[in-house]
């Protein structure tokens, strides 16, 4: 896939692509103990940073690092809790939101884990 992407330089690619791509970037500079932690935005498709950082961290290489340095593999884990928590809060809102629609419509909200038509 990398080698499609630097045939095609002007190609437009999903935002998919954008969030790993900023993932992996972030993951760098996780690396590098020297630099502070990036700050996940309301606005990021926390699943595929998640994805990213999680395949980063269960590398053999990051699971040594982590056990040489503590307070390294903790700066890791800061980052990643940002992204559920701000992953959990959008679920929220969106629930929020959807119920909110429902009640304004003048229907109820199936039951939870009731099949929708």
């Amino acid at each position: 896939m990398d080698m499609i992407r630097t045939a095609h330089p002007d190609a437009i690619y999903e935002d998919e692509d954008r969030h790993a791509e900023l993932q992996r970037d972030e993951n760098d500079i996780l690396w590098d103990a020297r630099q502070s932690i990036p700050i996940p935005q309301e606005w990021h498709q926390h699943d595929i940073h998640l994805d990213e950082l999680e395949d980063e961290m269960s590398h053999l290489k990051w699971m040594k690092q982590a056990q040489a340095d503590p307070e390294w593999a903790r700066r890791w884990i800061a980052h990643r809790e940002l992204h559920i928590a701000l992953k959990q809060r959008a679920a929220t809102r969106n629930q929020i939101a959807a119920q909110s629609a429902m009640a304004g419509a003048g229907g109820q909200a199936p039951p939870e884990g009731a099949a929708v038509a």
